[in-house]
């Protein structure tokens, strides 16, 4: 918390980019819960959105 708003996390996402890009990735993924708004808000001020895939899980008994 007390290192946000100086633009880490955008140095961090683009660096990390270019990387990909470097490597011929041409799309990212991350998984963010749906409650956590500052993340979400993170991911789309940097162009993320929904994507075509779903996840699913099922929790098994012990």
């Amino acid at each position: 918390p007390g290192t946000r708003e100086q633009g880490i996390g955008e140095t961090l996402f683009q660096a990390i980019s270019e990387r990909f890009r470097a490597a011929g990735i041409s799309t990212m993924r991350t998984m963010v819960a749906r409650q956590n708004q500052l993340h979400m808000a993170f991911f789309r001020s940097e162009g993320m959105m929904a994507g075509p895939y779903l996840q699913l899980e099922k929790e098994l008994d012990d």
